[in-house]
């Protein structure tokens, strides 16, 4: 009997053991497909955030193309690219989603990036970042401001250089647009500045008349008889006399060669009817404009009626003394041979409340400018960048 005992014990020790065994399996195979299952999870979440990155990439790539040139963007169905991580596709459209997008303006941004299967796609929407002809002075080949306290209120641009002496006050940024574009000399190392990879292209006079019918029929089908101090094209104020310029519905258009302010006279703008446009010719030529002494140029606050000044002739526009010009000033012009010119020069202690676009632009005494509104538009600018709040996932799901 002792002996079938001991026997009866070691089987029921192998059972258990069996038993313990088997448990133990059970568990590690648990254990074994919990850690396979959250390997594959972890490698599909990555899979998918990397899915994302490349669909970001894909953006920054469109970006950078139609910042470059926006005739190159592309067009639905988009264009693809690889990656070491993965591919994209990306593509632009109008914000209402028709397609082909008509560039330039604010433009919608689709990327759908891919890895290992997985797809993402976001949308954003992009708007011209370089101010759009927001500025105060922009000079396009050269701009410099002498003394302080000169002071411009709004940006300051160039495509080319600008040297500032005295360090005038600048209430607003400096912004320098395309790879050449920069300080002459050292920076002053005291104004706000951005730097963009593309020249801001402005239109020349000539090509803002061609609007209008061109310079030349400007020159024979004007406004002039509604000031009758206009003759023969020239306006040549002295003493305290004042002449008033009159805007009428659809705008007044006024063609001038010479325009001369001396002593305390003045011009007054009376833009109620509408808006007010002085034409300065012939295009290429020589003329005078020149405004001295106490002479001001005021117009009236009437919103919507912009007073704006267009010389296409090669002579500067000169403001001397203590005037006063409530306009914009637009001085860009160029023959077919590619010469350009345009020369705005401010002495004394005039003061501009409006915008000036020339290609050169001298401040010189106490100027002060103060941007009072949008005046005139570039055909192209700078850069596009990401419009605020307009990133969105299309059809976001759980892989």
């Amino acid at each position: 009997m002792k002996i079938r005992i001991q026997k009866a014990g070691r089987g029921s020790a192998l059972i258990t053991a069996l038993f313990f065994i088997l448990i133990v399996s059970t568990l590690l195979m648990g254990v074994g497909t919990l850690a396979v299952s959250h390997q594959g999870l972890s490698l599909t979440e990555s899979d998918s955030a990397a899915a994302l990155d490349v669909a970001e990439a894909g953006i920054n790539y469109e970006l950078r193309k139609i910042s470059q040139d926006a005739s190159d963007a592309d067009q639905y169905p988009g264009a693809g690219s690889s990656m070491n991580s993965g591919d994209f596709s990306v593509y632009c459209t109008n914000t209402d989603g028709s397609t082909p997008w008509n560039q330039p303006g604010t433009v919608t941004i689709i990327s759908t990036g891919t890895v290992d299967g997985i797809s993402r796609t976001i949308k954003i929407t992009a708007v011209q970042q370089d101010g759009g002809g927001k500025y105060a002075v922009y000079a396009l080949q050269s701009g410099t401001a002498n003394g302080h306290p000169t002071t411009i209120n709004g940006n300051v641009g160039t495509n080319g250089s600008l040297l500032f002496n005295g360090n005038p006050t600048v209430n607003g940024t400096v912004v320098f647009n395309g790879t050449t574009a920069g300080w002459t000399g050292s920076d002053p190392g005291i104004y706000s500045e951005q730097h963009f990879p593309n020249s801001i292209v402005w239109p020349t006079v000539d090509q803002i008349a061609d609007q209008q019918g061109g310079l030349s029929y400007i020159a024979t089908h004007n406004d002039n008889n509604l000031v009758p101090a206009i003759v023969n094209n020239q306006l040549v104020a002295n003493g305290s006399s004042v002449v008033t310029f009159v805007g009428k519905e659809g705008g007044a258009n006024y063609y001038l060669t010479n325009m001369i302010l001396n002593g305390s006279s003045s011009i007054y703008f009376d833009n109620s009817e509408g808006p007010i446009t002085l034409w300065f010719g012939p295009s290429g030529g020589t003329s005078t404009i020149t405004l001295n002494g106490g002479s001001a140029a005021i117009r009236e606050n009437a919103q919507n009626n912009p007073v704006r000044m267009y010389i296409a002739s090669s002579s500067e526009f000169v403001m001397n003394g203590n005037t006063e010009l409530d306009a914009g000033v637009y001085d860009c012009n160029a023959n077919a041979s590619g010469q350009t010119w345009g020369t705005v020069v401010e002495n004394g202690n005039p003061v501009i409340n409006g915008s000036i676009i020339a290609n050169s632009v001298i401040l010189n005494g106490f100027p002060t400018i103060n941007y009072s509104g949008s005046f005139f538009t570039p055909i192209s600018t700078g850069f596009y960048g990401f419009d605020n709040n307009s990133w969105f996932e299309v059809n976001p799901s759980g892989y």
